[in-house]
């Protein structure tokens, strides 16, 4: 059987994808420049991706840890 998404769990896995992206950036450039402000930008930001990732597939939520 096919699984089906809907709009609102695409969009929030696109958006989830997103913010992974930004962190990688962020957490790169924190190192690169020892910027601890950044690096806790990065933190934060993870810990808040439960925000979006609960409107995800349950699938993909399980495949993007």
């Amino acid at each position: 059987m096919a699984e089906t998404r809907t709009k609102k769990q695409i969009e929030a896995n696109r958006i989830d994808m997103e913010i992974y992206r930004v962190i990688g950036m962020l957490d790169q450039f924190a190192e690169e420049y020892e910027d601890s402000d950044v690096a806790a930008l990065s933190r934060t930001m993870f810990c808040s991706r439960g925000d979006i990732r609960k409107h995800m597939h349950s699938n993909d939520r399980r495949a993007t840890v």
